[in-house]
């Protein structure tokens, strides 16, 4: 059975090339319709109609999305959404924002060393490690993972493979699709980040502070635990925590509290950010602990300045005469599954 114009373009996840366009409109009516702005340009040769390009433009994964399936459209071979594009589309965190035309993967033989070329790869993809949103196919949460450690440097490597795991992936699903490609460029690198890998890294900063701590030879901290009063009153959950030195970091970063084009607003927000984290160190401080902070900044030289606060830190940590009155507990969700949870 013949698809119609507007089932076709649903099928292709919602954009239609011109051809495509003039075969189902007639020549005339597709150039009202492009010249009246009721169709638009997704990239060049496949459009979309003004509805679903607004729809997209309010969400940066709609709109990536769009932009893949007008990408899939293009080529002529068959292809799906991968790398740092399946990773923007299903949520997972980059430690560099995408930028670019979309990230695919034509179907074909084994990868080879030097096989991506302007964002494009060739590999098989099983149906298994396959998965379809909006009518666009991407690459399964598991093996984009797998994909970005071997192909993306260190730093990011850990940054995208501890947000999977935060939101919900299981690490032995990564396991499994690296099994599948032994023989493929970097998988032995792979493996290593996938068992470097925490699931308690809640932001791109916190992944690269445990890669400081290994690089600079720091102990391993515990993330996410609570610290309350010996009381139980909760003063603070904190990033990072070196129990045995009585110290914890902090990696919420400076952007958090300056932004030049910021509103009056939100400037008064920020600076009641700053206030209330001042208070929460004064707080900690007060009950016997030493605060550590690291900033984006701290990655310029691998950690070696944070690695040094947080050495004093542990010193004045060791030099405290007094009676300690905070208790540190471990409160964190270990149930919780995330939103790629299989």
């Amino acid at each position: 059975m013949t698809l119609t114009f507007e089932a076709l373009t649903a099928q292709q996840g919602g954009v239609f090339t011109r051809a495509q366009a003039v075969a189902a409109r007639g020549r005339r009516d597709a150039e009202r319709r492009i010249a009246s702005g009721a169709w638009l340009t997704v990239r060049r040769g496949v459009l979309c109609t003004r509805a679903t390009y607004d729809a997209s433009k309010r969400n940066p994964a709609r709109w990536h999305l769009l932009e893949g399936a007008a990408a899939i459209l293009k080529t002529r071979r068959t292809a799906v959404l991968s790398h740092e594009s399946a990773a923007t589309v299903l949520g997972i965190a980059l430690l560099h924002r995408l930028t670019g035309p979309p990230r695919l993967t034509v179907l074909g033989p084994a990868p080879r060393i030097g096989g991506n070329h302007c964002g494009r790869h060739v590999a098989p993809v099983p149906a298994g490690q396959q998965m379809t949103i909006e009518q666009v196919q991407l690459t399964s949460p598991a093996r984009t993972v797998a994909d970005l450690c071997r192909t993306t440097d260190t730093r990011a490597a850990l940054v995208v493979t501890d947000a999977a795991l935060h939101r919900g992936l299981d690490r032995s699903a990564v396991a499994d699709v690296l099994a599948g490609c032994r023989r493929w460029p970097h998988v032995a690198a792979a493996r290593e980040y996938l068992r470097l890998a925490s699931r308690w890294s809640e932001s791109p900063l916190e992944s690269l502070s445990l890669r400081w701590c290994r690089e600079q030879g720091l102990p391993a901290p515990a993330q996410q635990l609570t610290v309350r009063t010996e009381g139980g009153l909760f003063i603070a959950r904190v990033d990072l925590v070196w129990e045995k030195h009585r110290t914890v970091g902090e990696l919420d970063g400076r952007l958090k509290y300056v932004a030049e084009d910021d509103s009056p607003a939100e400037r008064r927000r920020r600076e009641r950010a700053l206030w209330e984290e001042k208070r929460r160190e004064d707080g900690m401080r007060d009950l016997g602990l030493e605060v550590v902070r690291g900033y984006w900044s701290d990655d310029a030289d691998d950690g070696a300045a944070f690695a040094e606060r947080a050495r004093r830190a542990f010193a004045r940590g060791a030099s405290y005469t007094g009676s300690p009155t905070y208790r540190i507990f471990d409160e964190r969700d270990h149930a919780h599954r995330g939103p790629l949870a299989a």
